[in-house]
Order: structure tokens, then C-alpha cells, then sequence
């Protein structure tokens, strides 16, 4: 038999009509030998306990009182000796002594001291049933020590009688009968009730045991009858309206009759498609959720609710302890469109998981065409306004369909959302969110978690957010393999999914804000192994943030907040295609307009394609933000700073570990939105590109065919119009092909020690110990430049800006580029500092061991200098200036052709490397006379 402390959590609730929250009270502290001097206190009654024997008021053996100091900063529980039995008063020693004591009985109603005149009491709405339970008294002793208690309730007595077969019994009024309540005393000296928080309903556990059974109730005038419902596991159930009188009074016994003897033998119907279990009133709903509680799982059944349900449903159908104790739902529920509200608070359920309309939906199970409201407190695992856990397998996958909740989710716990805690195996189709969520990790508008579950044609319209503020799954890369917090890295927080894990996301929108600590997305919050295409955000995204920094070693540890309109952390694999995102995203660098951070160690690379981000993107680390490493994220070096997470229009950052094949591809990605930022990496599409992997094979990770539209603002340094930085360790190589810059470029480093701003990337740099020679760090081919490249303070005098790199470090290559923008100091009357010139180039601030060759720029740039500054093994050839009307300086002979303008060059370059394999777009003539893409061949 189930336990009937879960059975009472599971069943108790369809009948109340409005239960507050219960008063938060400073709960006393336990007396302990010691903390007072001893003390005699006699416990009597005045006459006024219910529980008459012999015609006498007596104690009874067993029975416990709390006493507590004036104050209520101590208490003591006492137990009435065997010896005591029978007495009508009986003395005990207590470690405590005060002027004035208070007490309460039985122990079970004590809720502590609300102030020097008011002790708190708790009427229970799941009362045991004895009749010593039933008589709540409450005593109050000034300068005495004798604790005469006062009877300060009615009482509700109802026969069962059935047969043993009533598993649970529920009494409702149409008005409050229980809750919470403070004890004044007025001028008689006569205890009265004042109600704090209340309940409309009563549910006690039978257990199939036939008999008296007593509930507790405030004295007062009741609008009507009392309705009592007598409930059994098949689902059968009989409801009864009892006769009494209109006032109930304190001190007295109100018989409501006798139930039971006429039980229906179950819902109607046959729970078969054609002829499902049907529920029209809210007796049956009752009846419905007792019969899953206490372990019918209606597998393979179906019922369907044929009604608007008038009182909230205050526990789950369906719950899970321990796999040996759990009752799950497995049947096709169907809501026909019909709304049901909930009201479930964990403070009045036993179980402190698992909370909301359905706790636990089982393999084959499916929920369809339902509409939920009210709201849902829990302060474990597994809550949502739904279902909080779907339960499917691989042979028998669970279904959540057309559902919508209303409901506001309020937890302290993890795997929380919408509609759906946790699912796994399952399929959301069509359901929509438009209550608000606040829960700790994997917190959503729809599924908190999944895994394995596919969510398709879903919204979500509430905020949602996570209250998590500790470092658990932030955002590492660290060296060796340990790179990233295995310790909970699966969490997140997201306008559609928290934590998807195998999973598929299609056809969704979010249009609220989104905020939490780290792992932050409009869509999913964090992906692993997962597909999320045709979505859309347009709610505001922030990530609250974190930081760490070890510079041990020379790779280092770098975290971020993983913010980003669609997605805030993709894990390993799994595709973005074809997302919009118009929210504005914020966070603590690892920021972009749709992924904040990307990283990846397997075979499959991670993949965004076709984006489109016009939200603004904001980094901003002004005051810092928590850590528990010590460095500056201002400070790093060229080489092992490279890691800080950076900040993009489209990526924040994208990250690989390790192995060929594993780098990120980003294809067609267009931002058309202002990013800013005040720490490092900071790029109009992505702000870092890092590679951590020790292959000996060049890997590379593509940006292909991307444009950016927006201005970039990024202080103090590594700022570009396509790429803000790119770090590599080994062989690691980031590839930019196809892709034009049109915002305008601002590094805003005010102190020397160069802002490093390009009009295509900021700069790269790689890891010198381990650098190979053979090895290239970044390539930018095919693309072009024609917003100003600008640093914000004109007297550094090592800027390092170019017109489309600004910093090159290691075996690099370039070609096929054109710049025809502005670069140099943002006062464009501003000469720059002497010495500066150096680092200014029309296409290079500063280049080191590298190829610049097929390079172009208009004339009279950065004083005509195509590069600032070279290294002595820096190879250019084929450079040249052109003017307004695209004419070259001097005849370029590419792909064995001699040709004289830009568009030519650029088109022989083209033709030459598409007939080698390899793929980029072909040039026309664009509206301001310069040469654009062709993009009518892709």
C-alpha cells in the first residue's frame, strides 16, 4: 500500500477555492538544558477541551504541549507522563522562567510568537483525523505558573462507513475553515482568532479503515453547507452536502453525518478513444487524481475533462518519492481546450519535488488541448505549470500537445519551466507559455531539461529567470581535457528550453526577457548535441555574469556569462539555422546578438547558419563581477589573454578543443545591431575565435559569407568589423571568406599598448612556445572593409589599426581585399601622436610572419601606408591603391590575365580559386561605384 502521507499530498486540494502563503515566523529556538533556571509549571484545563471523558476535562497520556518564552525567543516541548493520565492538571519542569508564558497544544498547531499579545496556531488543512488532534488550545500566564488552556476551535466529526474500501475523505466550505491564525484574548480574557493565511478545504487519509474520524475548524458564521467527499483508488467517489447549523461555536462537536456507503464505481466511460473516462465536475477531477495517487496509471486510457473546473487543483496528479514509491500518469489526458487552475504551494505538500498540474507523465502517456492557470511554489526539483517531469522512452515516447500555461512558477529548485520541468523521450508540440518562471538551474518557458525530446511551434511570452548565483556550470576552458565545469555544466536558463541535451528545437519564438547568472539564451539557455532552427527572439537577454581567471598556465581559465538571443552555451555539436534575434543581449563578456559562447571537442563541429541578429549586444565588466580567482580582465597579454570570452554581434565567443574537424562553422550571418563592449574581443560577428587544441593537422574554424552592418565599440582593445580576436595554441587557424564590414569600428583604449581594431578582425596571436612554423593563425580572403576604422584617443602612439587587421601574429595569410574607409583617430582633424604612424596601415596596423598579397585600398588612407608597420618576415606582394572610380594605381596581372580596375582583380582572383576548389563569391559593381558580392551564385 502507498504511503498515505504522499496519498494526502497527492489528493488533498481540488476543493479549496484560496489558500495564501503561510506566515514566514522567526522560529524559536529549541530549550536545552541550561539555557534557564528550572522551573515548575502546572498544565490545566479551563473546562474547555473537547475531548470530555467521564464528563471531566483530563489530559491525556502522550499528549504534548509547547511552551515558549515571552518573548518567543525559546521553547520547550512537554509530554504528559503515563502517570498524569486521567488528571486535570499536571506539573512539569521547564528549563526557561520569563514573566509570562505562552502555550499551545497540541504541539503539531504550534507556529510560534507573532508578538508580545499573539501566538501564532496552524488549523492544519490535512489534519490526522484522531480526535485528540482535533482540540487546539492555547494558554497565556502572566507572572504565574500555571498555564490554564482555552479551547479555540470547532470541531468536524464524519463517519465513514463503506466498507473499508475510502481511501481518502475531503470537507470544503465555501469560506475559511483552517489555515494560519494569531490568538489575542480580549478584555474577558477570552481567545480569539484572526485569520493570516487561509484554506477552504480538509483532506484526511482514511487508508480504507471505516470509523469516526474529527477536523479542526475556526469558529463562525459559514455562508453554507459543508461538502464532503468520500474518495477511492478506482476512482469511484461519493459527494455528500451536510446539514448543520449556520454558526459554528467554539468548544463544540458538529456531527456532519455519515459517507461512503454509496460510492460510484469509477468515471464514466471506458476509457477508450471512442469512449474515454469522462470528467464533468469537479467531484471527479478529485476523483480522477486520487485514483493516480494511490497507484492507477490509466496506461493506454484515455480521459478527457468535459468541463470548466470552478475550484483550484492544489497538488499534482501523479508524484514520485523513490522508484518504489511513485505513482505516475500514463494515460492521454484530453483538455478539450478547457482551462483547469492551479494552486500549488509546497508549503501544504509533504513532497518537495515534482510539483505542477500532472507531477509525473509517463512512456505512452500524452497531455493534449489543455489550458492550465494560477500558480506553482516549490522549493525542489522538477516544477512547472503543467507536468514537472516527462518520463518517455525510446519504444514509447510521451506527447505534450496544443498545451498553454497561465500559470506563474515560483521555485527554489532546479528543472524548472512553463510547461514541462524535465522531459525526456518526448515531443512538445504547439505549446505556449504566458506565465512567469523563476526557478535556480535549467529554467525555461517552456521544458527546464531535456533529453532526447524535440520542441516544436512553441512561444513563449513571460520572463523567465534564473535565481542561481553560484559558480556551478559556468563557462570554463581550462587546460588538458578538463575544459569546462563537468561539475553541472548541464544547466542553463532559456526562453524555450534550459538544458538541451539531443534534442531538437524548431518553429519557436520568445518574445520576454530572459535573465540569469550564466548559460543565458532567448531560445535555449545551454545546447549539447542539438539542432535548433527557424526561431525567433525578440525578448531582452541578459546574463548577470561571472568571471575566472587563473593564470597558472599559459592556456589559462576564462568564463563569461554565455548570453545570446537564441542561445546562450552550445556544447560539443548541434546546428543554429535560420534564427532572427531583435532583443537586446547583455552580460559579462561571452556575449552575442544570438550565441553567446560556443565550444566544441568532437569530430562534428557546432554550426550557425543564416542569422540575423539588429538587437543591440552590450559587454559591460564595470565593477567587476563574482569570482573566485583573483586577475584583472583588463590586463592580459596579447598571448595567454586571448581566452577572455569576447563579445559579438552574432558569437560571443567560439571555442575548440583538441581535434581536426572540430571548429566551428558560421555561414551567412548578418548583424545589423551596435555592439559595445568595455572588456577585450569584440567583434561585429564574433568576438573570439580560440583554438585550445594540440593537433598537429591545421584545423580551421569559418566565417563565411557574413556581414556586419553595426557599429562596434570596444575598449581597450582587440576590436574588429568581423572578428574581434583569434588565439591559437598549435595549428588552430580561423578562415574569414566572402564576408564586408559596413559599421563603423571603434577600439577605445585610452593608455598605450595597442587597441589592436581592424575593419574585417581586431588581430590573432598564438601560443610562442608551441608555435609551429608551418602553421597557419588566421587567413582573410575574398572580403572587404568600408566603414571607418577609428581609435578613440588620438595621442597613443601604438594604435594598431588597420583598414582590415589591426594586430597579425604568426604564419598568417591574406588576399583578395579591399579597404575604402577611414582609418585613424575618431577627431578626424586630430593628427595622430608621433610614432603612431607606424601602427596605422590602410590594411595592416602591424604585421608580423605573414602573406598580405592581392591587397587593395583606396588612395590617400593612413597617409597612404598600406601597412604600419612589417616584421622582417612579413612577405606582401601584388598591393596596390586605387581611386574613387576603381582604377588601379598600376596594372595587376591576376589569373594570367592583366587587369587595370578593382573589379577586374578581384573577379580574376575569384575565378582563379573557384576553378582550385574552392568557393567565393564573384563582384559586381555596387551603388557607391566600389565593388560588392555577387550573391545571386549562392
Amino acid at each position: 500500500m502507498k504511503k498515505f502521507s504522499i496519498l494526502l499530498f497527492a489528493a488533498a486540494s481540488i476543493f479549496a477555492v484560496a489558500s495564501c502563503e503561510r506566515d514566514e515566523l522567526t522560529e524559536p529556538v529549541q530549550a536545552v538544558a541550561g539555557d534557564g533556571e528550572t522551573t515548575t509549571i502546572t498544565l490545566a484545563f479551563d473546562d474547555t477541551k473537547t475531548a470530555l471523558v467521564d464528563g471531566k476535562t483530563t489530559w491525556v497520556a502522550g499528549d504534548k504541549v509547547r511552551i515558549y518564552s515571552k518573548k518567543g525567543t525559546t521553547y520547550q516541548d512537554v509530554e504528559v507522563p503515563e502517570s498524569a493520565a486521567g488528571k486535570a492538571a499536571v506539573e512539569v519542569e521547564v528549563n526557561m522562567r520569563s514573566d509570562t508564558l505562552y502555550a499551545v497544544y497540541p504541539v503539531e498547531s504550534a507556529n510560534g510568537i507573532v508578538s508580545d499579545t499573539l501566538v501564532s496556531i496552524v488549523l492544519p488543512a490535512k489534519p490526522d483525523g484522531l480526535f485528540a488532534s482535533a482540540n487546539i488550545c492555547v494558554a497565556v500566564a502572566k507572572k504565574s505558573t500555571t498555564l490554564k488552556f482555552k479551547n479555540v476551535t470547532s470541531v468536524l466529526k464524519v463517519n465513514v462507513n463503506s466498507g473499508n474500501v475510502v481511501e481518502i475523505l475531503q470537507v470544503k466550505a465555501q469560506n475559511a475553515m483552517n489555515g494560519t491564525f494569531t490568538v489575542g484574548y480580549d478584555e474577558a480574557g477570552v481567545p480569539e482568532l484572526t485569520a493570516t493565511s487561509t484554506s477552504r478545504s480538509a483532506t484526511v487519509a482514511i487508508g480504507g479503515i471505516d470509523g469516526d474520524y474529527y477536523i479542526p475548524v475556526a469558529p463562525g458564521a459559514y455562508a453554507s453547507e459543508f461538502a464532503m467527499t468520500a474518495l477511492r483508488g478506482n476512482g469511484g467517489y461519493q459527494t455528500v452536502q451536510s446539514s448543520r447549523e449556520n454558526t459554528l461555536v467554539v468548544n463544540t462537536i458538529y456531527n456532519l453525518g455519515t459517507i461512503g456507503s454509496n460510492l460510484s464505481t469509477g468515471l464514466p466511460g471506458e476509457g477508450t478513444e471512442a469512449s474515454p473516462y469522462t470528467i464533468s465536475n469537479d467531484g471527479e477531477f478529485g476523483a480522477f487524481l486520487a485514483s493516480v495517487n494511490m497507484g492507477n496509471p490509466y496506461s493506454g486510457k484515455y480521459v478527457s475533462l468535459n468541463t470548466e473546473l470552478e475550484e483550484p487543483v492544489q497538488s499534482p496528479v501523479g508524484f514520485y518519492n523513490a522508484s518504489d514509491d511513485q505513482s505516475p500518469f500514463g494515460g492521454i489526458f484530453l483538455g478539450n481546450n478547457h482551462t483547469v487552475k492551479v494552486d500549488i504551494d509546497e508549503a501544504n505538500v509533504d513532497n518537495k519535488n515534482y510539483m505542477a498540474l500532472f507531477g509525473v507523465l509517463d512512456e505512452g502517456g500524452a497531455i493534449k488541448d489543455l489550458k492550465v492557470s494560477g500558480s506553482v511554489k516549490a522549493e525542489g526539483d522538477y516544477s512547472a505549470g503543467v507536468v514537472a517531469y516527462v518520463r518517455g522512452s525510446a519504444d514509447a515516447k510521451a506527447y505534450i500537445t496544443n498545451c498553454t500555461s497561465d500559470v506563474v512558477v515560483a521555485s527554489t529548485g532546479d528543472r524548472v519551466g512553463g510547461i514541462a520541468g524535465y522531459a525526456t523521450q518526448a515531443e512538445f508540440d504547439n505549446c505556449t507559455n504566458n506565465g512567469k518562471v523563476d526557478g535556480n538551474n535549467s529554467v525555461a518557458g517552456i521544458v527546464g531539461y531535456t533529453y532526447y525530446a524535440t520542441v516544436v511551434n512553441s512561444r513563449n511570452t513571460a520572463p523567465v529567470t534564473s535565481n542561481a548565483t553560484n559558480s556551478t556550470g559556468i563557462l570554463s576552458v581550462a587546460n588538458g581535457a578538463s575544459w569546462f565545469d563537468a561539475s553541472n555544466y548541464n544547466a542553463g536558463t532559456g526562453g524555450i528550453i534550459g538544458w538541451a541535451q539531443n534534442s531538437e528545437v524548431k518553429d519557436c519564438s520568445n518574445s520576454a526577457d530572459i535573465t540569469a547568472f550564466v548559460k543565458v539564451g532567448g531560445i535555449v539557455g545551454s545546447t549539447y548535441w542539438t539542432n535548433v532552427t527557424d526561431v525567433t527572439n525578440s525578448g531582452n537577454i541578459t546574463g548577470k555574469g561571472y568571471r575566472e581567471y587563473n593564470i597558472a598556465s599559459q592556456m589559462g581559465t576564462a568564463l563569461g556569462s554565455g548570453a545570446g538571443g537564441a542561445i546562450g552555451y552550445q556544447l560539443i555539436s548541434g546546428t543554429l539555422k535560420n534564427a532572427t534575434n531583435s532583443g537586446n543581449v547583455k552580460g559579462y563578456t561571452g556575449v552575442g546578438g544570438l550565441v553567446g559562447v560556443i565550444t566544441s571537442n568532437q569530430s562534428v563541429a557546432p554550426k550557425v547558419i543564416n542569422v540575423t541578429n539588429t538587437g543591440n549586444v552590450t559587454t559591460d565588466i564595470s565593477g567587476g563581477a563574482p569570482t573566485s580567482e583573483t586577475g584583472s580582465i583588463t590586463s592580459f597579454p596579447r598571448g595567454v589573454g586571448g581566452m577572455n570570452p569576447g563579445t559579438g554581434g552574432i558569437i560571443g565567443s567560439a571555442i575548440s578543443m583538441r581535434y581536426a574537424g572540430t571548429n566551428p562553422v558560421i555561414e551567412d550571418c548578418v548583424n545589423k545591431g551596435e555592439v559595445f563592449s568595455n572588456a577585450v574581443n569584440v567583434g561585429g560577428i564574433l568576438g573570439l575565435s580560440y583554438d585550445a587544441g594540440n593537433s598537429t593537422a591545421p584545423v580551421y574554424k569559418y566565417i563565411d559569407r557574413c556581414v556586419n552592418e553595426g557599429n562596434v565599440t570596444g575598449g581597450p582593445y582587440r576590436v574588429g568589423g568581423i572578428l574581434g580576436y583569434t588565439f591559437s595554441r598549435y595549428v588552430g587557424r580561423t578562415a574569414i571568406r566572402n564576408c564586408a564590414n559596413h559599421g563603423t569600428i571603434t577600439g577605445t583604449r585610452e593608455t598605450n599598448g595597442g587597441t589592436v581594431v581592424g575593419g574585417i578582425a581586431g588581430g590573432c596571436g598564438a601560443n610562442v612556445n608551441n608555435y609551429r612554423g608551418n602553421a597557419g593563425h588566421i587567413s582573410i580572403y575574398n572580403c572587404y572593409n568600408d566603414g571607418d576604422v577609428l581609435y578613440s584617443t588620438a595621442t597613443l602612439i601604438d594604435p594598431y589599426v588597420g583598414g582590415i587587421i589591426g594586430f597579425v601574429w604568426g604564419n598568417s595569410a591574406f588576399g583578395n581585399l579591399y579597404n575604402v574607409a577611414y582609418v585613424g583617430p575618431a577627431n578626424k582633424t586630430a593628427e595622430p601622436a608621433s610614432g603612431a604612424e607606424g601602427y596605422l596601415g590602410a590594411l595592416a596596423g602591424n604585421q608580423y610572419a605573414d602573406y598580405l598579397n592581392y591587397a587593395f585600398h583606396l588612395e590617400g588612407i593612413a597617409g597612404g601606408r598600406p601597412v604600419g608597420t612589417a616584421g622582417n618576415a612579413a612577405r606582401t606582394t601584388t598591393i596596390c591603391t586605387f581611386d574613387k572610380e576603381g582604377t588601379l594605381s598600376q596594372d595587376v596581372t591576376a589569373n594570367n590575365k592583366q587587369c587595370g580596375t578593382l573589379l577586374e582583380v578581384l573577379n580574376e582572383w575569384q575565378n582563379y580559386y573557384v576553378g582550385d576548389g574552392n568557393v567565393y563569391y564573384n563582384w559586381v559593381k555596387g551603388s557607391n561605384g566600389y565593388p560588392v558580392f555577387d550573391t545571386t551564385m549562392n
